[in-house]
């Protein structure tokens, strides 16, 4: 479910986007969304822009960080997985982790009222790695971290 939907509303993505929604079982009007069949779901607060339908799900909240086009749904036959995309209004897009993630340049980590970006360089002419960590908002804004280790040590 996603939060700002009605309790019990349930989505059908598939290859071509979304397919149906239904609440509580149940299916409702038909909602096709925009219709493209484009393999993508968006999702956002605007519902129209002029006569079309500007995203498929619509988060009907009254939260000014919703974004008019947040994110958007994937569903890749190849890897027969779904994927998430935030799409750069400026809010974010956050998912609870269940398992470790390989940080990787441009990553942005929330939490609290901190963010915090990500810079991972490789000194080709020795074996060091660096980690640099800056603070873009929250208490230790413009702050910079920096982490070095050797490529292939191994941690004590």
């Amino acid at each position: 479910m996603l939060e700002g939907t009605q309790a019990g509303n349930s989505f059908d993505i598939n290859t071509c986007g979304l397919v149906s929604n239904a609440l509580n079982g149940k299916a409702q009007e038909q909602n096709n969304g925009r219709g493209r069949k484009d393999g993508c779901v968006l999702v956002g607060s605007k519902s129209h822009q002029g006569n079309e339908v500007y995203n498929d799900i619509v988060l009907d909240l009254k939260d000014s960080e919703i974004s008019n086009r947040h994110f958007l749904i994937k569903y890749d036959i190849t890897t027969q997985e779904y994927y998430l995309r935030d799409l750069g209004d400026g809010n974010g897009t956050f998912v609870r982790l269940d398992n470790a993630l390989q940080l990787k340049t441009g990553f942005i980590i929330s939490f609290g009222d901190s963010h915090m970006f990500m810079q991972i360089t490789e000194d080709f002419n020795s074996d060091i790695s660096k980690l640099e960590i800056q603070f873009l908002d929250g208490p230790k804004t413009d702050e910079k971290y920096s982490f070095s280790m050797l490529k292939n040590s191994k941690p004590v």
